[in-house]
Parts: C-alpha cells; structure tokens; sequence
C-alpha cells in the first residue's frame, strides 16, 4: 500500500477541515496530516503520494504558508512518486464544497 501524506495551507482553517476529511476518507493517519509550512525535502521523501491543499486569496493568490512549500517541491526528487503525475494539487477554493486537481508535470 502506499504512503500517503496530506499537505495543506490554511489561512481560517477551512482547508484544515477539508484536508482532514480528504485523508480521513483515504484513511490516512493523524500523524501523516501537515501544514505547508512545515513541508521538508525530508517529509516528501516519506510518502508515495502526496496530496496537496490550498486556499486562493485576492485574484487566485496562493495561501502564504505555501510560498516555501512550492520550493521545496520544485527542488525535491520526485522521481518515486506514485503516478506517471507525480504531485497533484487539490486546490479548494472559498467554497468547500469545491475541489479542483491540477497536475504538475
């Protein structure tokens, strides 16, 4: 089975909520949940899949702990990842009952 880790950046915590029920329903521990800003080079070496949430603010800026957080994913080796895409982004807008994917190539 794959490992997977939850990443989210949440300014009112609403992405919190939505990122907890995300990895509830994939079964996904506790322990396995983080916030963007704490994301490492390390904790992207833990899992296969990574799931990724973010708020939009203003035009579709992103949520400010996410800023370091698309660094460490640029410059990280993505190379074991588990899908031919090896990061998808759930983006959640303002509407939580909204969820979008993007691929990142």
């Amino acid at each position: 089975m794959s490992k997977i880790g939850v990443f989210y950046g949440s300014t009112t915590g609403t992405t919190e909520d939505v990122a907890r029920k995300i990895a509830e329903k994939l079964n996904v521990p506790q322990g396995d949940i983080h916030d963007a800003s704490t994301l490492t080079d390390a904790l992207v070496k833990e899992y296969d899949v990574l799931v990724l949430g973010t708020s939009t603010w203003g035009a579709g800026e992103l949520q400010d702990d996410w800023y370091d957080g698309v660094k460490v994913l640029k410059k990280a080796d993505l190379s074991h990842k588990f899908h031919k895409n090896p990061v998808w982004i759930v983006k959640i807008l303002s509407i939580p009952s909204i969820v979008f994917s993007l691929p990142i190539w």
